[in-house]
Protein backbone atom coordinates (compact mmCIF):
# COMPACT_ATOMS: atom_id res chain seq x y z
CA UNK A 1 0.00 0.00 0.00
CA UNK A 2 0.99 3.59 -0.66
CA UNK A 3 -1.29 6.15 1.00
CA UNK A 4 0.79 9.30 1.44
CA UNK A 5 -2.13 11.41 2.65
CA UNK A 6 -2.36 9.09 5.69
CA UNK A 7 1.36 8.51 6.02
CA UNK A 8 1.02 4.77 5.37
CA UNK A 9 3.15 2.58 3.11
CA UNK A 10 4.22 -1.06 2.99
CA UNK A 11 2.57 -4.41 2.41
CA UNK A 12 0.53 -7.21 3.97
CA UNK A 13 1.17 -10.69 2.59
CA UNK A 14 -0.82 -13.87 3.17
CA UNK A 15 0.27 -17.35 2.07
CA UNK A 16 -2.81 -19.56 2.23
CA UNK A 17 -2.56 -22.84 4.16
CA UNK A 18 -6.25 -23.83 3.82
CA UNK A 19 -8.37 -24.15 0.65
CA UNK A 20 -11.13 -21.65 -0.13
CA UNK A 21 -14.75 -22.53 0.59
CA UNK A 22 -18.34 -21.35 0.42
CA UNK A 23 -21.03 -21.79 3.07
CA UNK A 24 -21.70 -25.44 2.25
CA UNK A 25 -18.56 -26.84 0.66
CA UNK A 26 -15.27 -26.27 -1.17
CA UNK A 27 -14.98 -23.34 -3.59
CA UNK A 28 -15.60 -25.16 -6.87
CA UNK A 29 -17.63 -24.30 -9.96
CA UNK A 30 -21.32 -24.30 -9.13
CA UNK A 31 -20.87 -24.13 -5.35
CA UNK A 32 -23.54 -21.97 -3.72
CA UNK A 33 -22.48 -18.75 -2.03
CA UNK A 34 -25.85 -18.35 -0.29
CA UNK A 35 -25.61 -18.69 3.47
CA UNK A 36 -29.18 -17.51 4.03
CA UNK A 37 -31.91 -16.13 1.80
CA UNK A 38 -30.68 -12.61 2.58
CA UNK A 39 -26.94 -13.18 2.95
CA UNK A 40 -24.07 -14.46 0.78
CA UNK A 41 -20.59 -15.49 1.89
CA UNK A 42 -17.33 -16.73 0.37
CA UNK A 43 -14.07 -17.45 2.18
CA UNK A 44 -11.06 -17.00 -0.09
CA UNK A 45 -8.38 -17.46 2.60
CA UNK A 46 -9.65 -19.43 5.62
CA UNK A 47 -6.16 -19.49 7.15
CA UNK A 48 -2.71 -18.31 6.15
CA UNK A 49 0.80 -17.48 7.25
CA UNK A 50 0.67 -13.70 7.26
CA UNK A 51 3.32 -10.99 7.46
CA UNK A 52 2.79 -7.27 7.96
CA UNK A 53 5.44 -4.71 7.06
CA UNK A 54 4.18 -1.14 7.27
CA UNK A 55 5.47 2.33 7.90
CA UNK A 56 3.00 4.64 9.61
CA UNK A 57 4.11 8.25 9.77
CA UNK A 58 7.71 7.07 9.67
CA UNK A 59 7.33 4.40 12.37
CA UNK A 60 7.82 0.76 11.35
CA UNK A 61 5.13 -1.77 12.24
CA UNK A 62 6.15 -5.35 11.43
CA UNK A 63 4.90 -8.69 12.70
CA UNK A 64 3.90 -12.19 11.59
CA UNK A 65 0.94 -14.39 12.49
CA UNK A 66 -2.14 -16.11 11.14
CA UNK A 67 -4.11 -14.34 8.42
CA UNK A 68 -7.65 -14.60 7.07
CA UNK A 69 -9.76 -13.00 4.33
CA UNK A 70 -13.44 -13.56 3.55
CA UNK A 71 -16.38 -11.57 2.20
CA UNK A 72 -20.09 -11.47 2.93
CA UNK A 73 -22.69 -9.31 1.25
CA UNK A 74 -26.39 -8.77 0.67
CA UNK A 75 -28.61 -6.99 -1.82
CA UNK A 76 -30.15 -4.91 0.96
CA UNK A 77 -29.76 -4.15 4.68
CA UNK A 78 -30.22 -7.58 6.29
CA UNK A 79 -30.11 -6.27 9.88
CA UNK A 80 -33.92 -6.06 10.04
CA UNK A 81 -34.09 -9.86 9.69
CA UNK A 82 -31.17 -10.73 12.00
CA UNK A 83 -31.51 -11.78 15.61
CA UNK A 84 -27.84 -12.64 16.20
CA UNK A 85 -24.91 -14.38 14.58
CA UNK A 86 -21.69 -15.92 15.86
CA UNK A 87 -18.83 -16.08 13.37
CA UNK A 88 -15.18 -16.82 13.89
CA UNK A 89 -12.01 -18.53 12.81
CA UNK A 90 -8.93 -19.92 14.47
CA UNK A 91 -6.13 -22.41 14.47
CA UNK A 92 -5.91 -25.34 16.89
CA UNK A 93 -2.57 -27.00 16.32
CA UNK A 94 -2.52 -27.83 12.60
CA UNK A 95 -6.33 -27.56 12.30
CA UNK A 96 -7.77 -24.48 10.59
CA UNK A 97 -11.34 -23.89 11.79
CA UNK A 98 -14.11 -21.51 10.63
CA UNK A 99 -17.66 -21.27 11.94
CA UNK A 100 -20.73 -19.18 11.14
CA UNK A 101 -23.96 -19.55 13.12
CA UNK A 102 -26.87 -17.32 12.07
CA UNK A 103 -30.17 -16.92 13.95
CA UNK A 104 -32.89 -14.83 12.31
CA UNK A 105 -35.81 -12.97 13.88
CA UNK A 106 -38.01 -16.07 13.46
CA UNK A 107 -35.40 -18.05 15.45
CA UNK A 108 -34.51 -20.09 12.37
CA UNK A 109 -30.88 -21.22 12.27
CA UNK A 110 -28.49 -21.55 9.36
CA UNK A 111 -24.93 -22.52 10.10
CA UNK A 112 -21.65 -23.38 8.43
CA UNK A 113 -18.54 -25.21 9.64
CA UNK A 114 -15.13 -25.77 8.09
CA UNK A 115 -12.06 -27.71 9.18
CA UNK A 116 -8.84 -28.06 7.17
CA UNK A 117 -5.45 -29.61 7.86
CA UNK A 118 -2.23 -29.70 5.81
CA UNK A 119 -3.88 -27.54 3.12
CA UNK A 120 -6.69 -30.09 2.66
CA UNK A 121 -10.33 -29.77 3.65
CA UNK A 122 -11.43 -32.26 6.30
CA UNK A 123 -14.99 -30.99 6.57
CA UNK A 124 -17.00 -28.19 4.95
CA UNK A 125 -20.79 -28.13 5.27
CA UNK A 126 -23.78 -25.98 6.18
CA UNK A 127 -25.13 -28.48 8.72
CA UNK A 128 -24.05 -30.36 11.82
CA UNK A 129 -22.67 -27.43 13.79
CA UNK A 130 -23.82 -25.70 16.97
CA UNK A 131 -22.25 -22.60 18.51
CA UNK A 132 -23.11 -21.35 21.99
CA UNK A 133 -21.82 -18.38 23.99
CA UNK A 134 -20.75 -19.03 27.57
CA UNK A 135 -19.97 -16.95 30.63
CA UNK A 136 -21.54 -15.96 33.92
CA UNK A 137 -25.23 -15.23 33.40
CA UNK A 138 -25.08 -15.94 29.66
CA UNK A 139 -28.13 -17.59 28.09
CA UNK A 140 -29.03 -18.68 24.56
CA UNK A 141 -30.31 -17.01 22.55
CA UNK A 142 -29.01 -13.80 24.04
CA UNK A 143 -31.91 -11.48 24.92
CA UNK A 144 -32.11 -7.85 23.87
CA UNK A 145 -30.09 -5.55 26.10
CA UNK A 146 -28.38 -8.43 27.89
CA UNK A 147 -25.74 -7.40 30.44
CA UNK A 148 -23.95 -10.72 30.98
CA UNK A 149 -20.27 -10.93 30.09
CA UNK A 150 -19.50 -13.38 27.30
CA UNK A 151 -16.31 -15.29 28.06
CA UNK A 152 -16.23 -17.23 24.80
CA UNK A 153 -18.01 -19.77 22.62
CA UNK A 154 -18.36 -23.54 22.42
CA UNK A 155 -18.26 -24.87 18.85
CA UNK A 156 -19.39 -28.45 18.18
CA UNK A 157 -19.03 -29.88 14.68
CA UNK A 158 -20.45 -33.20 13.48
CA UNK A 159 -18.17 -34.21 10.59
CA UNK A 160 -20.13 -37.38 9.83
CA UNK A 161 -17.97 -40.46 9.30
CA UNK A 162 -14.90 -38.41 10.26
CA UNK A 163 -16.19 -37.97 13.80
CA UNK A 164 -17.18 -35.12 16.07
CA UNK A 165 -14.98 -32.13 16.75
CA UNK A 166 -15.37 -29.76 19.67
CA UNK A 167 -13.61 -26.44 20.23
CA UNK A 168 -13.66 -23.74 22.88
CA UNK A 169 -12.94 -20.14 21.90
CA UNK A 170 -11.90 -18.25 25.04
CA UNK A 171 -11.56 -14.47 24.86
CA UNK A 172 -8.41 -12.63 25.88
CA UNK A 173 -9.82 -9.22 25.06
CA UNK A 174 -12.59 -7.42 23.21
CA UNK A 175 -11.24 -5.34 20.35
CA UNK A 176 -14.42 -3.55 19.23
CA UNK A 177 -17.85 -3.24 20.84
CA UNK A 178 -20.32 -0.78 19.32
CA UNK A 179 -23.99 -1.31 20.20
CA UNK A 180 -25.13 -4.78 19.16
CA UNK A 181 -21.72 -5.87 17.91
CA UNK A 182 -18.59 -7.27 19.52
CA UNK A 183 -15.33 -8.78 18.32
CA UNK A 184 -12.74 -10.67 20.35
CA UNK A 185 -9.28 -12.15 20.04
CA UNK A 186 -8.31 -15.17 22.09
CA UNK A 187 -7.42 -18.84 22.06
CA UNK A 188 -9.11 -21.73 20.26
CA UNK A 189 -8.69 -25.11 21.96
CA UNK A 190 -9.98 -28.52 20.93
CA UNK A 191 -9.93 -31.18 18.27
CA UNK A 192 -11.46 -34.55 17.49
CA UNK A 193 -13.54 -35.86 20.38
CA UNK A 194 -11.60 -38.67 22.03
CA UNK A 195 -8.33 -37.46 20.55
CA UNK A 196 -5.72 -34.90 21.49
CA UNK A 197 -6.60 -31.29 22.18
CA UNK A 198 -4.69 -28.52 20.43
CA UNK A 199 -4.68 -24.74 20.72
CA UNK A 200 -3.84 -21.62 18.77
CA UNK A 201 -4.88 -18.03 17.99
CA UNK A 202 -8.44 -17.10 17.06
CA UNK A 203 -10.67 -14.14 16.28
CA UNK A 204 -14.46 -14.08 16.38
CA UNK A 205 -17.45 -11.79 16.47
CA UNK A 206 -21.05 -11.55 17.52
CA UNK A 207 -23.58 -9.40 15.70
CA UNK A 208 -26.86 -8.77 17.49
CA UNK A 209 -29.15 -8.72 19.21
CA UNK A 210 -30.25 -5.09 18.82
CA UNK A 211 -27.70 -3.98 16.24
CA UNK A 212 -27.57 -0.20 15.87
CA UNK A 213 -26.86 0.96 12.30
Amino acid sequence: MDIPELGISGDIRMQSIAPAHGPCGPAVDGETLKLNWDLYWVNAIPDSQASVNLKINGTTLAFQGSGYHDKNWAAFNFIAYLNQWYWGHGRAGSLSVVWFYHLDTANEVVASAYIAQDNKIIHSACSGVTVRPFGEGVEYPLPDNYNATIAGYEINIDAGSLGNYTFTATANRSIVDPAGYDRWIGILEGGLVGGESYSGPALWEQMGPSVVV
